[in-house]
């Protein structure tokens, strides 16, 4: 039986249930207020009969309502039923198989698996959320930080307000480079660092200090996204190397070994997160590949969508496979030894690996899906014909004037020796997700900028085909994922890029794992943008980018409640409406709180209120949790600093709660320092 969220219990049966303490009481008064909305509430699920209103933000990217399958779900239960608890008072899980029976049901959207399509674009937004926010409450705020110590409230306040101070975040690098420059200034700088910001946002340096960290997250019954906190750029591995292409047009860039430091500390991340329990492991793939070779591998996937677009119709489909073939050529552009004898062939074999769903469509259209898997290096076919690429003939200059070297990673095609780069990176990830499964540990592919972020996505999707099995009959949906990539949905493609990744997974025949966020690179990518002349990649507003991220999640929702139980999402953000539309979606779709399929996710050090509340209500809370030695985590802490800054209604909303339970504290009799 799905588990009713906050504004659904009765007070009485939620008193009854939650174990005693302040955060439990503060909860309830919660309910009490807010449930005088229920009726509002009851009277949408009526206006909804079988089409989903999708109460989420307004946007560009919006959709047709779809037509609610509406055996694939359990209604919810009334105001006063019980909410199932054990004899010591916590809260009971549902059972798997009725989880899995509140979702089972035939699509109307086959994809030759019993899988729905997901919906063309983002969900409507004629509906408002149906009760107050948990996390806006003082009683709720006060009792989740109520567990800190005062000392350590006073160190977040001082961090969260230097982070409002714009000139030291903006100089902050520049400032770190001169002190480098004298020991005895290198060294302050980096005990302040490790005092403050590292304190704040870092779990630990070592294994046993991050586990000690861990295991106080677990006592609240809060799980941890392990990061070995590690950054890597195009920039940085330019000046490094002085270059990224040798005179004979291979990459230069050493490859990452199995004997690595980099490799070997992140499997002892595997390790500590095995051993602590339930988790996750964050890795960017970045570490295991020239980030050089990334950015002109996903110059070619760049390349391919923009050679699709010109020959497919407004719908975006290729009508015939001879069109395919053409554009294919089109991308190659003359650049394949010795292809005036054997091109035809070769080029019509490359869509042998779509055959199939041709024969079973009875149709040769082709839409962008299929001819990304066509002429994916996984594709044997295909692979041939790339790595036979000649890089083309550059332009003199760019935009602004600047000459153009041979192997720029912002213009240039793979270069012979960055496909061992990419090969390199699946190959040492596998080892990684294979320890990771033997551990029991899901493994998360971080998302990085966008100049390397396709052939990132790509590297995801090989380890999502390999690893993560449809569960298995009985099994508990989304158990067989193991492998999340991740979507950044302030980036103007984040929901058409999700959207083709639940279908392709779908076609495919593996279980897909996401992990939703905001994105934390807006900097970056806007001076980028405007160094190269290019557009910005990123949302023109705030209120877009939420837009965005709601409507991903809503398209994940309801792909799994119109029967794609094969999905797990984590649902990583701070933002507080965010959160509770998640909820209510989960409530009004039969997910219960505890469901395998949907986690939530804070940054460590950040939004605590969120992620206890969360918790206590037995949803999937977890923090991520960065760490490693000071000087690997500075350009972490410098990036969650300028996010800081750049939004500053996340450090000004902790600063107040921070605040206000300083100040409830300093009133209070007997009040004191811990």
């Amino acid at each position: 039986m799905p588990l009713p969220t906050l504004a659904a219990v009765h007070p009485a049966v939620l008193a009854s249930a939650l174990p005693q303490s302040p955060l439990s009481e503060s909860l309830i008064r919660t309910v009490q207020r807010s449930r005088s909305l229920l009726p509002y509430q009851a009277r949408g699920r009526a206006l909804l009969g079988t089409v989903h209103t999708r109460p989420f933000s307004s946007s560009s990217h919006v959709c047709k309502p779809q037509v609610a399958n509406t055996s694939a779900r359990r209604p919810a239960p009334p105001p006063s039923a019980p909410w199932p608890r054990t004899a010591t008072g916590s809260l009971v899980q549902p059972s798997s198989a009725a989880l899995k029976s509140s979702t089972t049901g035939s699509s109307t959207h086959g994809l030759g698996d019993g899988s729905p399509l997901p919906p063309a674009s983002g969900p409507q937004s004629n509906a408002v959320t149906t009760h107050p926010s948990p996390f806006s409450d003082p009683e709720v705020v006060s009792a989740a930080l109520s567990h800190k110590p005062t000392s350590s409230l006073l160190l977040s306040y001082a961090v969260f307000g230097m982070c409002l101070f714009k000139p030291l975040v903006e100089h902050a690098d520049t400032l770190l480079d001169l002190s480098s420059k004298f020991k005895l200034t290198d060294v302050l700088a980096k005990e302040t660092i490790r005092a403050t910001f590292f304190k704040q946002f870092c779990g630990g340096e070592t294994d046993a200090e991050v586990e000690a960290s861990i295991s106080t997250l677990r006592a609240k019954n809060v799980r941890a996204i392990l990061d070995l906190a590690y950054e890597a750029d195009v920039e940085s591995e330019e000046e490094s190397s002085a270059g990224a292409s040798g005179g004979n047009g291979v990459s230069t860039a050493p490859l990452v070994t199995e004997d690595s430091p980099i490799f070997n500390a992140t499997e002892g991340t595997i390790d500590v997160a095995g051993r602590v329990g339930e988790g996750f492991v964050a890795i960017k793939v970045t570490a295991f590949a020239s980030p050089t070779s990334l950015s002109r591998l996903s110059n070619l996937l760049r390349a391919a969508r923009s050679s699709f677009l010109r020959y497919a119709d407004s719908r975006g489909i290729i009508r015939t496979r001879e069109r395919a073939v053409e554009c294919l050529e089109e991308l190659l552009g003359g650049g394949v030894k010795g292809a005036s004898g054997r091109r035809a062939e070769e080029l019509v074999r490359v869509f042998d690996v779509v055959r199939e769903r041709e024969l079973q469509t009875g149709r040769g259209e082709m839409d962008w899906v299929d001819f990304a898997t066509a002429i994916s290096p996984t594709n044997p076919a295909a692979r041939t014909l790339l790595t036979s690429l000649r890089p083309p003939s550059l332009p003199p200059r760019t935009p602004s004037g600047e000459p153009i070297t041979p192997g720029d990673p912002d213009y240039s095609l793979p270069l012979p020796g960055d496909w061992a780069h990419l090969d390199q990176a699946v190959h040492l990830c596998s080892i990684l997700v294979d320890r990771a499964v033997a551990r029991g540990v899901k493994v998360a592919i971080d998302a990085e900028q966008t100049v390397s972020q396709p052939a990132i996505d790509h590297v995801a999707q090989v380890l999502m085909a390999r690893y993560n099995g449809r569960f298995a009959d009985g099994g508990s949906p989304g158990e067989g994922v193991h492998v999340y990539n991740t979507v950044q949905m302030y980036l103007l493609d984040g929901l058409p890029r999700l959207r083709e990744e639940l279908e392709r997974s779908g076609r495919e025949g593996y279980s897909y794992g996401v992990k939703v966020v905001r994105g934390a690179y807006m900097q970056t990518e806007r001076e980028r943008a405007k160094e190269l002349a290019i557009p910005d990649p990123i949302q023109p507003t705030l209120e877009a980018t939420h837009a965005s991220f709601d409507a991903g999640i809503a398209l994940v929702l309801d792909s799994f409640a119109a029967g794609r139980t094969d999905l797990s999402i984590v649902i990583a953000t701070h933002n507080a409406d965010s959160i509770t539309k998640a909820m209510d979606r989960m409530q009004e779709l039969g997910i219960p709180p505890g469901s395998t399929v949907v986690n939530f996710a804070q940054l460590y050090g950040m939004m605590d209120i969120h992620t206890l509340t969360l918790a206590q209500l037995g949803y999937r809370a977890h923090k991520y949790v960065p760490y490693g030695p000071v000087d690997v985590c500075i350009p972490y802490l410098l990036r969650r600093a300028q996010e800081n800054s750049a939004v500053l209604g996340g450090a000004t909303r902790e600063l107040k709660a921070i605040g206000g339970e300083v100040g409830r504290r300093v009133a209070r009799v007997g009040g004191g320092w811990a």
